[in-house]
């Protein structure tokens, strides 16, 4: 059977059809971006959605200083690009907002100067729906309906200030939010890890330069049973620490309640780096086997997938420096023939 392949490079996007002889790419593909000539494209990955009911799905992504949407034959959407003065990381987000049964795209652009940098929410054709000022560099804002109202409201972290922001359709803030904890890295994640009926807000946060707190709250706030959750790095070896960009929620062990997948990199006085890989289960205790800790450099937000079929899920984490991938099962064993090194790291999808 056919598939469609979504494949980014750094410069070039392009779709080819797999399982044929030859590697062809579809008509209007391949496309070239120009990049940052010091930052790079900027490029953290893209959506696909139909953005206009007519049965195809559009490319959505961030590239130096523009946010393109672009038609299936590579054509670019009308109203788009959006340019900006400065540079936009990661990738955008697409979710109806407002409840008028049409997606809409939010993206964050970064600007050197103080209290500039800005949160968008654009309609499919371009035009501003709102926009929010921050102090700093916002991070990749997520759709999710959180009061089942039909309509999307958007979260957003802020590092520098320490808040987690969530605004309904009309750009204001909503109830109760939003709430300061330490200095918050990546974007949240929502699910109903504990089975109760109502969704929860997972995400990372830092109290001081070598410890995390994993924090899972309720709609209203409120922390869950067995949160926040403290990781604290190696006595005698770290000085600091990092993590991912995401934390994944999956099924890891089929017993019906998802688990909390994500990573975390502590620095040493001799810039080496210490990696572990956590799996932890709904009531904030890790998942047996977990975490695994080796050396090695820092490495990407993991995924979990049903690779091997009628083997449950396997946990996918990559090294960027090192350009090492790596595939386990749920009792953090190594599968056969990884890791693999490519040519080129990048992060799993």
């Amino acid at each position: 059977m056919k598939r469609t392949v979504l494949i980014i490079s750094v410069l070039i996007i392009f779709f080819f059809e797999s399982g044929t002889a030859e590697i062809e790419p579809l008509p209007g593909f391949p496309r070239t971006f120009v990049d940052h000539p010091y930052l790079g494209t900027g490029l953290g990955g893209i959506v696909l959605a139909d953005l206009d009911s007519d049965h195809y799905q559009e490319i959505v992504f961030g590239c130096y200083n523009k946010i393109y949407v672009l038609k299936h034959d590579g054509s670019c959407y009308e109203g788009w690009p959006q340019t900006f003065g400065s540079y936009t990381p990661g990738q955008p987000s697409v979710g109806d907002i407002d409840g008028d049964g049409e997606l809409e795209i939010a993206g964050s652009i970064i600007m050197p100067q103080p209290n500039a940098s800005k949160l968008f929410v654009w309609n499919p054709d371009g035009s501003i729906i709102f926009y929010k000022e921050f102090p700093n560099n916002p991070h990749l804002p997520v759709f999710y309906d959180l009061d089942a109202d039909n309509k999307c409201e958007l979260l957003v972290c802020n590092y520098h200030e320490s808040l987690l922001y969530i605004f309904d359709g009309n750009g204001e803030n909503f109830d109760g939010w939003p709430r300061e904890y330490h200095p918050i890295k990546g974007s949240p994640a929502i699910g109903d890890i504990n089975n109760d009926n109502e969704l929860e807000i997972i995400f990372i946060s830092d109290p001081d330069s070598t410890n995390s707190l994993i924090q899972c709250v309720h709609i209203d706030g409120s922390n869950c049973d067995g949160f926040p959750y403290l990781i604290t790095a190696p006595v005698g070896r770290a000085i600091a620490h990092s993590h991912s960009d995401g934390i994944s929620l999956v099924d890891m062990d089929s017993d019906g309640y998802q688990e909390l997948l994500f990573k975390y990199s502590f620095r040493t006085e001799d810039f080496a780096f210490i990696n572990q890989k956590w799996i932890l289960k709904h009531n904030g205790i890790p998942m047996t086997y977990w975490p695994i800790t080796e050396d090695g450099d820092f490495n990407f937000a993991p995924v979990a997938a049903d690779i091997i079929e009628g083997d449950g899920y396997e946990y996918a984490a990559g090294h960027y420096l090192g350009r090492k991938y790596l595939l386990y099962n749920s009792y953090g064993e190594l599968l056969p023939g990884w890791p693999t090194f490519p040519p080129r790291g990048g992060p799993f999808t």
